[in-house]
């Protein structure tokens, strides 16, 4: 389950509800699931495959979950148990276009199975299912092993908001302001932690520690310049915003890069991106980007030693330990 995708519009990661710990690893074990499926199906065009309804069952098995998130068995079946609960009552609003607001539940049912090994079931709320299946553009994906050791909601959607971000930009670091009031909307802590050094504590400064700090994630980020100072965004007295530096870790699965050739690889994959068709990789490239200094044939040699026979961009570039970022007919790195 570990190297499982989760793929999200990136709407869906801007949207704003309130999740425990427990809640968001089971959504996203869940969604990772979805991926999973259509990888397994090598020469399967996406439009052959099983279309997601709100009547589609899928089950976890809690084993699975447990040996995941290093849990005892016992705990997990618990934690999932009450969290499925809580999950089946709990909305999200998100906004698909500017200037709407759509509200939903996250299932539509939820299914616990008592005999043999225990396993829960649900089924999504209809709403849900255009932001996590058959996304063509604008979505985030990444390996569930990334965020398997995070230990707060927090670092989890500050990660996913931060490699969105990062991916979208084509770049190996990046500047990243977020507003702070718009950044309580999407995490509902509106009314929480109204002394800002609470907040920056809670919500920013902890979560990027562990972050930074955790093996598994692929990415480093700070909030302050190089003497030191918190990169804040003030109006008069009061931080209306804080700027984020983001930058890749370079990692290749859990091992960081160190060989000239695996880093050569690593940029390979990572500027070959926009290509003719999402569904079909090292067949055409349409443009490559300025950085890349090799040939043509360097890199549909490359595609075609690690992705000879992939229908799905993201399973090559994820295989190597990287997340990415559709946009429109672009994916980025």
């Amino acid at each position: 389950m570990k190297d499982n995708l989760v793929t999200v519009s990136n709407t869906f990661i801007q949207a704003s509800y309130e999740l425990s710990l427990v809640e968001k690893r089971l959504l996203l074990a869940f969604i990772s699931q979805i991926d999973n499926d259509i990888c397994k199906e090598e020469g399967k065009e996406r439009d052959s495959l099983e279309v997601i309804t709100s009547d589609t069952l899928y089950n976890l098995n809690v084993k699975a979950y447990s040996e995941l998130y290093d849990i005892n068995y016992e705990t997990a079946k618990e934690e999932l148990s009450e969290a499925v609960d809580k999950l089946f009552q709990k909305e999200v609003t998100y906004r698909p276009e500017e200037g709407t607001e759509v509200t939903t539940r996250w299932i539509s049912s939820k299914v616990t199975y008592t005999k043999g090994e225990h396993i829960i079931g649900l089924k999504w709320a209809s709403d849900i299912i255009p932001l996590i299946s058959e996304l063509r553009c604008n979505f985030t994906s990444y390996k569930l092993r990334f965020l398997r050791t995070l230990g707060s909601v927090h670092s989890i959607r500050l990660y996913e908001i931060f490699i969105m971000e990062l991916n979208k930009s084509h770049k190996s670091s990046i500047e990243l302001t977020l507003n702070v009031q718009e950044l309580r909307e999407i995490l509902k802590l509106e009314h929480k932690y109204p002394l800002f050094a609470d907040f920056m504590k809670r919500v920013i400064l902890d979560p990027i520690q562990a972050i930074n700090s955790d093996t598994n994630t692929n990415i480093a980020v700070s909030v302050e310049d190089a003497k030191g100072n918190k990169l804040y965004v003030k109006k008069g007295k009061k931080v209306v915003a804080i700027t984020f530096k983001i930058s890749r870790k370079y990692q290749t699965g859990t091992k960081s890069v160190q060989d000239k050739t695996d880093r050569k690889v690593w940029e390979g994959i990572r500027c070959c991106v926009i290509i003719e068709d999402l569904k079909v990789i090292g067949v055409e490239f349409m443009q490559m980007w300025d950085k890349i200094t090799e040939s043509q044939e360097w890199i549909d040699g490359l595609v075609r030693e690690y992705a000879p026979n992939s229908h799905d961009i993201g399973r090559s570039i994820t295989e190597h330990g990287l997340a990415y970022t559709g946009t429109g007919n672009t994916c980025s790195l």
